[in-house]
This record gives structure tokens, sequence and C-alpha cells, in this order.
């Protein structure tokens, strides 16, 4: 008989009662507390799982180590937690950089369609060298725990900056740490627990280590020894009153005594091994008076219901088996209730079916220096059916000792793992090398010391949802509140937002009974100004408009690692950016505001490797402004340049090519962005013009001495457009301000990144010494026809040694594919 029976039951003979009231509520009471886990927890998680959805994004970064100035290039995937399908929940993807200091440096926001997106971050020329962090999250997922937003390690150095003689110093006051974790959750006196423990440095790290445990009477009990990432595990049963000490040797050679937690006298232990093939073996033990009280184990992952058993103790102990099939790829939480529905014991294993795509990568001929490369790539799923997808592709130079899969989480990584469970993974890839037993127990040390929170279950039992300040957005708003100049909110107040430039619009709204306000923008590319004009008639007083203003979390703390060592081979190939030709330790100085004219603002990105804007000449994004092509808009705009008609053997069109008259009879060389493109490679007709900030002309020998024997001919240095300039602005005197009329509020709104192309060098057979940038090969969006076939095709440079190729991509079943493989260029 269910529990809603019995109370009816209850309530016909309590019906005529003079105490209906009183019973009626102690019935209710008491069907609560008979309520059982199978009855109560479902529904529970059913709603949350509904009302809640949850989201999770991956990038994939063409790499993870960069220069001041660099390009960065990715690809977003925005995926349901539950399923791993392209989520239609949000439709803008916002990516931060920031310094691990906790100071902001990029916030960029990227149009979402069907969960994908791709673009690119300019580095700025000046950033400071350093370990920086680059976030993606949707609105929507700020309403819940930071930790699952995308969060990724990047490496910057700065040639200007480069701190040569510092290193990382560890914190006299942060010693190396080592921390234990009872399986399950607690130690039980007389109950045999596995402890798993994780050992970590003075700067988050971790650090391998050995030791003994020992009780009262200091006899080494136990023997323990890490293994990967500083986790290990070791077997201990407690004994009443006993109380147990681990006497730990660090690397540096300190050792340590930490108290293990302490063991209840009375409790539950739960045990899993999860190195059976076909089943997860649970073992149920508990010590007290309920031994003949029934418990409850639930499975569930990514708030999806797995399964649901009633277990009955015998003598305090049970094992049950769970077929695997029941659980798709990923982490699953196991947690143990009692009769009322409390928690009690608790444990994360990850589940793999082994049922992701195949990617499988051959060359139709081996590489040979400076010749183009054709790879064709095949992608099936787990039954050889062939699968068609887009899939993300990049190709980088790794003649360099420098492994980015050990810090940049790649697509199977982050969507199976690190998006689910909470704080910093050193390395996650290792866990997916291979499928050998060894890196599966070192995967569940993982589990057994990493916490899985995006909901707290005493929350959940209670009905306690998260509340939701940011919506799901479907497009780009505007949001704030109207005040007056007391402060408070003006209700009910008209609005009309208004735009400037070729995309003029115009908006209405009203404010609520807050004065709170909402305008839902068109697609906005760039910064572009707008205004809030404002109903004035509706009070004799002021209206003040305030805008929420979008401020990125607080940083996520990553570990730090040393960055002389990691940029060092890459730095060594990046030329020092002179200042002024001279480089001198500077005192404080104290910057007083100035305003800088248009030219100083626009050529501020520059890469010049002499400084931006020392150049012989400046073009501005206001001199292009009304020209079809950028080569036929500079012919005859550049002093001392002139262009040679040639044709392209690739294409076989027509184009032009830059000399200088200073230049010895040498083309050009073109400096997209910081990277070296020798003319041939791509021509100028093939950046968009509407891309273009700033042209740099460089022909005087001072000048171009910066960029060595390459630049002789002279040099083009192109800047791509990077926001923070209000480019359908109108001409202005530079002492004029900028001020707004009354009931006018005018401002900058950073709209949508720009999408923008990458370039890939042009390969001819004359042509076989392509100069090949860090990144040698990325297209966001690669299609595999019907057969799940596609071919690669990219041109490798004679001085790069070795290269790798790394995809990534996710069918619309929700499998993830991803192949990293190296080529030695022979």
């Amino acid at each position: 008989m269910k529990n809603y029976d019995v109370i009816n039951l209850l309530l016909k003979q309590i019906k005529k009662s003079k105490i209906y009231w009183i019973a009626l509520s102690a019935v209710i009471f008491a069907f609560t507390l008979l309520d059982s886990p199978a009855d109560k927890i479902p529904p529970l998680l059913e709603q949350f799982g509904q009302k809640y959805p949850q989201e999770k994004v991956h990038l994939h970064i063409d790499r993870d180590y960069f220069a001041a100035g660099d390009t960065v290039q990715f690809k977003a995937y925005v995926v349901n937690a539950e399923n791993n399908h392209f989520a239609d929940l949000s439709k803008v993807l916002y990516v931060d950089l920031v310094s691990t200091k906790d100071s902001g440096i990029v916030a960029l926001r990227f149009p979402l369609t069907d969960g994908n997106t791709s673009g690119t971050i300019a580095l700025p020329p000046n950033l400071q060298e350093g370990e920086y962090v680059l976030r993606a999250y949707t609105s929507w997922m700020r309403n819940f725990d930071e930790d699952f937003f995308y969060h990724a390690s990047l490496k910057i150095g700065n040639t200007r900056n480069h701190p040569s003689n510092e290193t990382i110093k560890p914190n006299k006051q942060n010693l190396p740490e080592i921390h234990f974790f009872p399986e399950g959750g607690d130690l039980v006196d007389g109950i045999s627990s596995t402890v798993a423990f994780k050992a970590t440095n003075s700067i988050g790290q971790s650090e391998n280590v050995s030791g003994f445990l020992t009780d009262e009477s200091g006899k080494p009990l136990v023997n323990f020894a890490s293994a990967f990432a500083g986790m290990g595990r070791f077997t201990l049963k407690p004994i009443a009153g006993k109380h147990y000490t681990a006497v730990v040797k660090f690397k540096n050679g300190t050792t340590n005594k930490v108290a293990l937690p302490a063991a209840l006298p009375s409790g539950y232990v739960l045990s899993v091994n999860n190195q059976d093939k076909a089943n997860l073996n649970i073992q149920v033990n508990y010590s007290g008076t309920q031994s003949s009280d029934p418990v409850w184990l639930i499975a569930q992952a990514n708030n999806k219901l797995i399964s649901i058993n009633e277990i009955a103790l015998l003598n305090g102990s049970v094992s049950i088996s769970l077929p695997k099939r029941k659980f798709a790829t990923g982490i699953v939480q196991l947690t143990l209730f009692d009769k009322l529905s409390q928690p009690k014991a608790e444990r994360l294993i990850f589940s793999d079916r082994r049922d992701q795509l195949r990617l499988s990568l051959g060359t139709e001929k081996a590489p040979s220096q400076g010749t183009l490369v054709s790879m064709p790539l095949e992608v099936t799923d787990q039954l050889a059916n062939p699968v068609s997808s887009s899939f993300s592709i990049a190709v980088v130079n790794k003649s360099r000792a420098i492994d980015s899969t050990a810090t940049i989480p790649s697509i199977l990584s982050n969507l199976l793992l690190t998006s689910d469970i909470k704080g910093y993974i050193e390395n996650p890839d290792h866990y997916f090398r291979d499928r050998s037993p060894a890196t599966a127990l070192e995967l569940d040390n993982l589990m057994l010391t990493q916490g899985w929170r995006r909901f707290v279950w005493q929350d959940i039992l209670a009905s306690k949802f998260p509340q939701i300040n940011y919506p799901a957005e479907k497009k780009q708003t505007l949001t704030g509140q109207a005040k007056n100049s007391k402060g408070k909110p003006l209700p009910n107040v008209d609005l009309l937002l208004t735009s400037k430039g070729d995309s003029a619009f115009t908006i209405r709204t009203k404010t609520n009974n807050k004065g709170n306000f909402t305008f839902e923008l068109p697609d906005i590319e760039g910064n572009q100004q707008l205004s809030i004009i404002t109903s004035a008639n509706k009070t004799d007083d002021a209206i003040n408009i305030i805008l929420d203003q979008f401020a990125p979390p607080s940083v996520y703390k990553q570990s730090l690692t040393d960055l002389n060592q990691t940029l060092a081979s890459y730095m060594a190939t990046k030329p020092t950016q002179p200042l002024n030709g001279q480089t001198r330790q500077l005192t404080e100085v104290v910057v007083k505001s100035k305003k800088i004219n248009l030219v100083e603002k626009a050529v501020a990105p520059s890469a010049n490797l002499n400084g931006a804007g020392k150049a012989n000449q400046i073009v501005t994004y206001k001199e292009l402004a009304h020209c079809a092509t950028l080569e036929n808009c500079l012919i005859g705009r550049l002093v001392g340049v002139f262009f040679k008609t040639v044709k392209d053997p690739a294409s076989h069109s027509y184009i032009k090519i830059p000399y200088s008259t200073s230049g010895f009879n040498k083309p050009m060389l073109f400096v997209l962005d910081g990277i070296p493109m020798q003319p041939g490679q791509f021509s100028l007709s093939s950046i968009p013009i509407g891309d273009v900030q700033t042209i740099e002309v460089l022909r005087s020998g001072g000048l171009i001495a910066a960029y060595g024997l390459q630049g002789s001919g002279g040099v083009l240095v192109i800047t791509t457009k990077k926001g923070g300039i209000d480019y359908n602005a109108p001409d202005e005197p530079e002492d004029k301000p900028l001020t707004s009329p009354p009931g006018v509020f005018s401002f900058v709104y950073n709209g949508y990144q720009k999408q923008r192309e990458f370039y890939v060098p042009k390969y001819t057979p004359a042509n076989k010494t392509i100069t090949s940038p860090e990144t040698i090969f990325w297209n966001p969006a690669m299609q595999t026809n019907d057969e799940g076939k596609a071919v690669i095709q990219f041109s490798v440079g004679s001085n790069i040694k070795k290269f790798a190729v790394i995809i990534e991509g996710i069918s619309a079943e929700g499998k993830i594919g991803y192949k990293y493989q190296e080529f030695v260029n022979n």
C-alpha cells in the first residue's frame, strides 16, 4: 500500500473528530516522515532537471602558448549536460580572458547558432607576460556554480616585459600539504575502508609523496605512496578509541604529521569496485543500532535519475551489482539514503562505455618540406557506421617541447570530466590516453578526491532551488534601471533606445514597477554608439539611467606553472620589440589623462616591432571607408610604394604586389596582426576591407631593420579591428567634449565580436620555403560527408620539423570525437 493510501484511511477515521485540524496536521507530518526516498527523491530530481537544465561549454583552442599580439583561434561547443546534444537554450556566449591576479583583460560576446560559434581573441601587444585564464559561459550558467564554466590556462609571453630573471617563488606560509578522503565520506569504527589522498605543493601543483600510517604507539601500520598527480589510496580498518596519524615525506625532503579524519562510532561505509567491465560492484556496510533498517542507493548523472534501489542490510552488510549498460559515459553520482531520505554516504565513479566517435587520420602522401599535405579523415561511431558532422581542426607547430594537452582540456576530457566536477584538474587528458587498468585506477583516485556539486541534496530535498538572476538569452539584451536624483526607482517611464551609423534603429520600452527596463537588441557587431532618450514629462525631477554591467565573475584560481620554462623555446623565436630603439628601467611615473587623437587610438593595438605608430605612413579605417577592395584602395595612396601586377599560379588570377621604391626590387613583407606573410601566400584583396583598422608603411632602414632580412623590401603592418572604437562615429574636433543633451544618455555598446577569417598561406610549386606561423592551419567547421569522410589540406613550411593535427567535434547524437596525432615533416 502506498503512503498516500495510508493517509486517506487515517483521514476517514478522524474526519468527525473534535480535534480534526490537530490530527490532520499530525498525519501530514507523519506522512512526510513515512515518505520513502523512492517516493520523494525522483520527482524532486525530475523537477530540478526540468526547471534548471544545465549547459556545458567547450572551446577548441588552436594552442595554449602565445605571445602578446598573437591571435587566439577558437571553436565553441555548447551542449546540454544531460546528453551532450547541442543546446538550444542560450543564444549568446561570453568569452573572457582574465589574469590570475583577478583582473579582466578581454570580455567578448559571440552569437550561438545551434550550440556553435567560432571566433578569435586578439591579445593586446602590451599584455604583461604571465599566466591567464580563458573562460566561456552563457548568461544562464551564471545562476549556478562558476566552477562549471569552461576554464583553460593560457601562457602568454612578451619580449618587451619578459621577466628573464623571475621565477615562481614558493610562499613560505603555504607549505606542501596533503588531504585524506575516506571513501563514501566517513571512517567508521570496525569497518574496513578505502582512504584516498591528494598532495599538493605550495603553488597548488600536485606533488609525489610517500609515508606511513601510525596510531598512538608510533608503530607503522600501513605504508602508502602517491601515483599520478599526487594521488593514491590505502585501506584502513579503524579501531574504536584509536587515533591515526599519517607521517608524510614531501618532495623537498620535509616530513609532516597529518591527523586522519576521526572515525565515527556508528555509520555507513559505501565501497565501490569499478574494475569489472560489465557490472559496478557495490558494498554497503553499517555499524550501529539501525542495522535492520533498509537503505536506498540512488544513481544519477547530470541531474537525471539512472536507478534507485532499496537495499535490505543483513547483519549490517550487503553487496549489490549494477549493470553498467544503464550508465552513459561520464561521471555518475552514487548516494546512499536512509529511510528519512537523509544522505549518508556518497561516491563518484566514471562510467566508460567506450561509445564515443572513432576518428581515423591518414596521409595520401608522406609530408615533405614545403609541400601541400593532404590527409583523409574518416569518422565512424562505435558500430563502425559513418558519421556526418562538423569538426574543428587545428594543425600546430610541434617543433617546440610544449605539451598543449597538459593544460588545455580536449573536448573529450572537458565534456566528460572537467565540466562535471569542481576544482582544478591537472592534465585531464591523461585519463583518456589509454584504457589500461592502471590509468582507470588513477581516474578512480580522482573520483575519490574531487568534488561534485551541481546541487546539494539537502537543498533539493527541501525544495530549495537556485535563484534565477540571469535569464537564458535568446538575443542580445540591454538592461538597467531608471532612478530619480535621490536614487529612487522610477516606475512606468517611457524610454527610447536609438543607434547611430549604418545600422540605425529605434526601440521603445517602459520601466516596470521597480524602475527596471529591458531592450531586446538586433544583432550588433563590434562597438556601436547607442543613446537612451527618457520621457522628461513624466516627472519634474531628473531621470538617471543606470545600465546593468555584465561584470565577469571572479577569476578561477588555476595552478601556476613556470612560465620561463614553458615559453622559453617559443619566445626565443619572437623578435624583441624595442621601445624607441632602447630599453631601460623606469621609476614610477604618474600619467595624467590625455585625449588621444583618432590615429593614435586606432594604431594603439598594432604589433609593429618598432612600437605602435612608429612608421613612415599610417592609413586608418577612416580612409578606407568607401573602398571596395583593400588592394585597389591602397594603389596611389601609399607614399613611396608602387604595385606590380603578376599572375597567381595557384588561382590563375592576377594580383597586385606592393614594392617600396627603396626596397631593392623585393616585394614588401605583409605583417597581419603580428604574423609575417610573404606576398604570394595571400593577396591584399583577400582581406575584408571592413576588418582593417590601420596599415603602417615601413620603408626607411631604421624601421625595417626590426624585421631582418625578410623585411628588407619594406613592410606593411596590417592591424585588424580590435574593438574599443566607435568606427561609425563622425569626425570631431580634437578638443570637442563628448556630451549628451538633457534627457539623453549616450554610451558605447560592445556587441558581438566580428568574425575574422583564418588566413591560410597559399602553396605554389615555386614557393617551397613558406614561413609557417605557430598555428599552421585552422578550420572551425570542416564537414564530413554521408560516408563520414573529408580531406584536410594545408601547406607546411620547411622550418617546421614536426606538427600535430588536433580534431574535435560532436555528432547529432551527442557522441564526442577527438583525435590528436603528431607527424614528422621529413
